[in-house]
């Protein structure tokens, strides 16, 4: 009796547990959106402190991209991922290339709970932008990432209309 008792208890558990799993929608979710008169900052010692990254006044224009990665099924968690780099505020169409994009700032921020979480420069890639509107710009990125600890290398492309933040 004793066992029938517990494995019908395991048979409800594992219904549970599956129709929670079946239940959980993981909409990825993506923002584009720049700054004017603003930089980048972050503390170059201490790259692996994802919450070290921040848009402040400064003298370019900021484009950043950050996608929660549609979270994980299952434990409802999610991995934002941010890429970000300065254009000059002057200009109405830009393409970075390899150093280039390193030299604007490019960074490629991970806060996850992952070994190669935190910031990276970006190391190459193709990175165009072309203003659309009065507070719009189009954005295409096309880049390549190593991560620090495990070598890993990630590549990101994503197109999109980047909206003006206001502060």
């Amino acid at each position: 009796m004793k066992v029938q008792i517990h494995i019908g208890l395991c048979c409800a558990l594992m219904q549970v547990w599956v129709l929670t799993s079946i239940g959980q929608v993981n909409e990825e979710k993506k923002d584009f959106q720049y700054w004017e008169n603003a930089s980048i900052q972050y503390d170059a010692e201490k790259l692996n402190k994802q919450n070290l990254y921040e848009v402040v006044p400064g003298d370019y224009r900021v484009f950043q991209f950050s996608t929660n990665n549609g979270g994980d099924p299952g434990n409802y968690s999610e991995a934002p991922t941010i890429i970000a780099f300065e254009a000059e505020s002057d200009v109405n169409r830009f393409e970075f290339r390899d150093d280039q994009i390193a030299q604007q700032g490019g960074v490629y921020l991970q806060d996850c709970r992952c070994q190669d979480k935190g910031i990276h420069k970006i190391e190459r890639g193709v990175i165009t932008g072309e203003r659309a509107g009065p507070n719009k710009w189009t954005v295409t990125i096309d880049v390549f990432v190593t991560g620090r600890k495990t070598e890993k290398e990630y590549h990101i492309t994503e197109s999109g209309t980047f909206q003006e933040i206001k502060r």
